[in-house]
């Protein structure tokens, strides 16, 4: 343990011990049972670590997110490729994988090989085949360098708000944490994606939001900035 300590064995070669010890002494010992004394402290060492990695990965485990699709992109590869909400994916390329890190590291590495088959099973536990094509695409390129991702999530986005910054459109509107929104103008907006979507293509333009706060049913209007942003 890495506390500091050190511990002097009794021996008559660093110096004179009372002849109380001598017995005990490290030099009087039989070989074997030196050689066991010097091995004790390496092999606990290797003991405990062994302990230790088993204790952190057996029984603390690591952490995997399933490979199912929680969101998708619109316009994105994933989009055109056909994903949907609720896809689990099985395997690319016939290659099997178990969670959804390994899902897109598999996609990103043979984007530029080709046609890609992607096997899923849909929201509905049927399979279905997702072909990526985008090989030699500005998109392919844009992923490469690490500018754009693939366009799918593994997390699904809820459409209620988890903050509100100050000094925004959303703060002057009276917008609060939690407010769940439900329509623009009127139109039925059932994910964040179609919200955000909306607000990205009406900068500078007042619309009409519609919102639950505690189960009950508000409006107000409310201004995206020049960016599309609220």
């Amino acid at each position: 343990f890495p506390i500091g300590g050190y511990v002097k064995m009794v021996d008559t070669r660093e110096g004179e011990v009372a002849p109380e010890d001598l017995p005990v002494a490290f030099d009087k010992q039989h070989p074997l049972k030196r050689i066991a004394v010097v091995l004790a402290g390496p092999f606990t060492n290797l003991i405990l670590a062994v302990l230790l990695y088993w204790f952190s990965f057996g029984v603390g485990g690591i952490t995997q997110i399933r490979p199912y699709v929680g969101t998708v992109e619109k316009g994105s590869i994933a989009a055109q490729a056909g994903f949907q909400q609720g896809d689990k994916i099985i395997s690319v390329n016939g290659k099997p994988v178990n969670n959804f890190s390994d899902a897109y590291t598999e996609i990103v590495l043979d984007l530029e090989t080709g046609k890609i088959n992607v096997q899923v099973e849909n929201a509905q536990g049927q399979p279905e085949n997702r072909i990526v094509d985008a090989a030699g695409t500005q998109q392919a390129t844009d992923v490469a360098k690490r500018k754009i991702g693939l366009g799918i999530s593994p997390v699904k986005v809820s459409n209620t708000i988890g903050e509100v910054r100050p000094n925004t459109p959303a703060q002057r509107a009276g917008l609060q944490k939690g407010d769940q929104i439900i329509a623009i103008n009127n139109q039925a907006m059932p994910t964040w994606e179609a919200w955000s979507q909306i607000i990205r293509e009406n900068p500078n333009r007042s619309l009409k939001i519609q919102y639950l706060r505690q189960g009950k049913e508000y409006d107000t209007q409310i201004t995206p900035s020049a960016e599309g942003r609220i």
